[in-house]
């Protein structure tokens, strides 16, 4: 018996009993500005997690950058980036870079770049300061293949003090989310009832060593998602333009089968929060907030 799920305009049947899955991995990267150093350091780990699955799983993969900066004022520069990775012998990826002309948002431009190999088998969705540990990319494919219910698997993610960032969350209220947004950590620890909502929240009291299921909401920085449940949802809703697309989005593959977390598939994320980024990304965050909450409920 299958599972059908039709979400948006133009989503897929989910048949994950009948799936052909290819083996065949796209990675989109979308880039707005980002950090040359980072994004490097990114391309670099790709390139060595890509070419142990090609050894280990026989899976191919392919990237596909898209520079969502305006008028491709970044394009060269990721050019450069990549040059060496162009240079290397037996690249273990096909690279694609695609310029939008104008900032499209994280989720549209994360869906344009999969139409560069629509019928992938797996997709990952990478932010360009996230880097994989070697055997990422085959510990996270090969529990997808070992069970075909589950939609993505999430990881067990670092920052570089290599502190757990707990990025497999419980749905939030409205009110955790803006203070863990915006008020100081110190602030944070001196109301005991917030700091409780938060750990719940970030799944604190789940052993970071320990794989579950429970995750309702992942961090869109890396999430390694089954095609055919991608395509079953239609990827990311871009009415979201940056913030709680990637929640959105696990909430509709949830729908679908379980987002399992892998403490044995590792990355190391440098990213920051919202309110580090200026007054836009503050309203930004706080107009994606109250769509996300008209969608899928209101929780204070």
């Amino acid at each position: 018996m299958s599972t059908r799920l039709d979400m948006s305009a133009g989503a897929r049947q989910y048949e994950p009993e009948r799936e052909q899955e290819r083996a065949t991995l796209l990675v989109s990267i979308v880039s707005y500005h980002s950090d040359t150093a980072a994004l490097r350091a990114t391309l670099l780990s790709l390139a060595a997690a890509a070419r142990r699955l090609r050894e280990q799983l026989d899976c191919t993969t392919r990237l596909v950058i898209i520079d969502n900066s305006e008028g491709g004022h970044d394009t060269q520069r990721i050019h450069d980036c990549i040059a060496e990775l162009l240079h290397a012998p037996a690249l273990p990826l096909a690279i694609t870079v695609r310029g939008t002309g104008r900032n499209l948002g994280y989720g549209a431009a994360n869906n344009l770049a999969q139409r560069e190999e629509p019928d992938a088998g797996y997709v990952l969705i990478l932010n360009p300061d996230v880097m994989l540990d070697a055997d990422a990319l085959c510990t996270g494919i090969a529990a997808l293949r070992r069970q075909r219910s589950l939609t993505a698997v999430l990881p067990r993610a670092v920052d570089a003090a290599g502190v757990d960032l707990h990025l497999c969350r419980r749905l939030p209220g409205f009110a955790v989310l803006l203070a863990r947004a915006f008020m100081p950590a110190r602030w944070q620890a001196r109301l005991p009832w917030l700091r409780h909502r938060l750990d719940v929240y970030e799944m604190r009291d789940r052993p970071v060593d320990q794989p579950h299921d429970e995750t309702t909401c992942a961090s869109g920085c890396f999430m390694l998602i089954r095609g055919s449940a991608w395509r079953g949802v239609n990827g990311f809703d871009p009415a979201f333009f940056l913030y709680f697309e990637d929640y959105d989005l696990s909430m509709r593959l949830r729908a679908l089968g379980p987002l399992r977390y892998l403490p044995e598939m590792r990355i190391r994320h440098d990213g920051g929060g919202a309110a580090a980024k200026g007054w836009r990304h503050i309203r930004l965050f706080g107009a994606s907030a109250l769509k996300f909450f008209s969608r899928h409920g209101w929780r204070w």
